[in-house]
């Protein structure tokens, strides 16, 4: 895992460039870590999956995002995702979440879009990817090195894209995944 204060400042340098090409100003800022998560019932879905819209409504130990639209002056910058998942329980609240995933759901793809995409990443690179082996930072983050910023004011999507034709079984015991972004939450004054 990148040092913290060392990505915090690469982010805050790309959100500085992102803001001058969109001809944004501000005064001052405050930024802090956060981590942005959803998390969803994938037994029989298939295709395409939106994971937040119009309705989505923050819900402890199920997402924090809420609708599909960042306030005023706040932004998401992502520096890394992770994938979990749950075939045992049935409630997110007893979810054990392991880093690996039946094939369905890691072979799919995630997308962020917001006025085009700014994110895609086939999700066998969030799940099981087992950092912790390699590198001992014990956290299974996959470190973004474009830093993908969603900004406010405007609809965004985050959809999972199942392969084609591929339906995860609607008879196993359990099927919940849940994604986790590493953002540097930033909101301009």
């Amino acid at each position: 895992m990148k040092n913290r204060v060392q990505t915090l400042a690469q982010a805050i340098t790309v959100l500085n460039t992102l803001l001058q090409a969109w001809g944004i100003s501000y005064n001052s800022y405050v930024a802090k870590d956060t981590t942005m998560y959803l998390t969803f019932d994938a037994k029989g879905k298939g295709s395409i999956v939106q994971l937040v819209d119009p309705n989505t409504k923050k819900l402890e130990g199920t997402t924090n995002f809420d609708g599909n639209k960042l306030d005023k002056g706040r932004y998401l910058v992502i520096d890394g995702i992770r994938g979990l998942y749950e075939a045992t329980e049935l409630t997110v609240g007893a979810a054990k979440w392991e880093s690996d995933a039946i094939a369905a759901i890691k072979n799919g793809e995630l997308s962020i879009i917001q006025d085009g995409e700014i994110f895609n990443l086939p999700l066998t690179e969030v799940f099981n990817i087992h950092y912790a082996a390699a590198n001992g930072n014990g956290d299974d983050f996959r470190d973004l090195s474009h830093f993908p910023t969603i900004r406010p004011e405007t609809v965004f999507k985050i959809q999972w894209t199942f392969p084609y034709g591929v339906v995860v079984p609607a008879n196993v015991t359990a099927a919940l995944a849940r994604i986790e972004f590493r953002c540097h939450e930033v909101v301009l004054s």
